[in-house]
C-alpha cells in the first residue's frame, strides 16, 4: 500500500528519485498486488504525470490498484482524461464507477486461490473531492453494501480509501487532526455489521502510520511514500481467509510497526 506519493515535477531528480526508489521497493519486496490510496499527483501537470507513471508501473509489472483521493482531481484536466490514462495502463486494475453511484473509481478487485475460487475481495472506495469535502456519500457506502450482498459468506474483504473515517481519530498521532471527518456519514458502522469485512486502510496521513483493531477490524493509516519519507505499508493475508490479517509500516530508514 502506497500513500501520498504525490509525484515532483517532470523529469527532474526529485521524479527519477522517486521512480528509482519504487524499482528498487518493488524487486526487494516483489509485492502482488500494489494499492495506491490517492495523493498520486498534484493539480498541475496532472495528465502529464500520471501518463509517465503508468509507463513506469507497466515497466515495473507489478499488478495496481488506484483509490482517487481529495486533490487527484484538478480543475486542469478532466477526470474522465485521468481514468482514460489508467484503464490504458497494462498493469492497472482501474475500473469506472457505476454512473449512478458518486464520485469515481468505486469498484472491487477480487483476490482468487490456487483454484480459481475468490477468496478475498478489496474495495476502493471515493470519499469525494477537495471542494465539496463531504467524507462520504450516501450512495457510495448503500453501493458497497449492496455489492457485499452479492459477495459468497466464505470470503473476506479489505476496503481501501483515502481519507482516514472518524474512527481512526483513536490510532492518529497526536500531531494528526480529523479534518474532513468531523461529520461521521456511517461507513464504518456499515461496515461493522459485515463478519467478512477484516481491515479499513485510509491513505491520508500527515504524521506518523497509527493502526489499531476497533470491534475486530483492523483500521490502519498508510504511510506518506513521497520524498523526503519514502515509506510503504505491507498487507498480508492469511491462506486461511479465516486466519488473521497482518500490517506493518515500513520506512527507507528500516524502521517498521505491526499491528499487535
Amino acid at each position: 500500500m502506497i500513500s501520498d506519493l504525490c509525484l515532483p515535477p517532470l523529469g527532474g531528480q526529485a521524479e527519477t528519485a522517486v521512480f528509482a526508489f519504487l524499482q528498487t521497493l518493488f524487486q526487494d519486496t516483489e509485492p502482488d498486488l500494489v494499492v495506491f490510496t490517492g495523493g498520486l499527483g498534484e493539480p498541475t501537470q496532472q495528465r502529464e504525470r500520471l501518463k509517465r507513471f503508468c509507463a513506469q508501473m507497466d515497466a515495473c509489472g507489478v499488478p495496481w490498484t488506484f483509490a482517487f483521493g481529495d486533490e487527484d482531481r484538478s480543475f486542469f484536466t478532466p477526470v474522465r482524461t485521468l481514468e482514460s490514462t489508467l484503464l490504458s495502463s497494462a498493469t492497472c486494475l482501474y475500473e469506472c464507477s457505476d454512473p449512478h453511484v458518486r464520485g469515481e473509481g468505486n469498484y472491487a478487485v477480487a483476490l482468487l486461490d490456487p483454484q480459481g475460487d475468490t477468496r478475498w475481495i478489496l474495495w476502493m472506495l471515493d470519499p469525494g473531492d477537495a471542494v465539496v469535502r463531504t467524507p462520504f456519500f450516501h450512495n457510495v457506502i448503500d453501493w458497497c453494501a449492496q455489492a457485499r450482498a452479492a459477495v459468497p459468506e466464505d470470503c473476506r474483504m479489505l476496503c481501501f480509501c483515502h481519507r482516514a473515517l472518524p474512527e481512526f481519530a483513536a490510532f492518529a498521532p497526536a500531531p494528526e487532526s480529523s479534518r474532513d471527518t468531523a461529520e461521521n456519514f456511517g461507513l464504518f458502522a456499515s461496515l461493522m455489521g459485515d463478519a467478512r469485512v477484516h481491515g479499513i486502510f485510509a491513505g491520508q496521513i500527515r504524521q506518523g502510520d497509527g493502526c489499531g483493531e476497533l470491534d475486530g477490524i483492523c483500521c490502519a493509516y498508510g504511510v506518506r511514500t513521497g520524498a523526503p519519507t519514502f515509506g510503504w505499508r505491507t498487507i498480508r493475508l492469511p491462506k486461511d481467509p479465516a486466519g488473521q490479517v497482518t500490517t506493518a509500516a515500513h520506512y527507507a530508514a528500516n524502521q517498521e510497526r505491526i499491528l499487535p
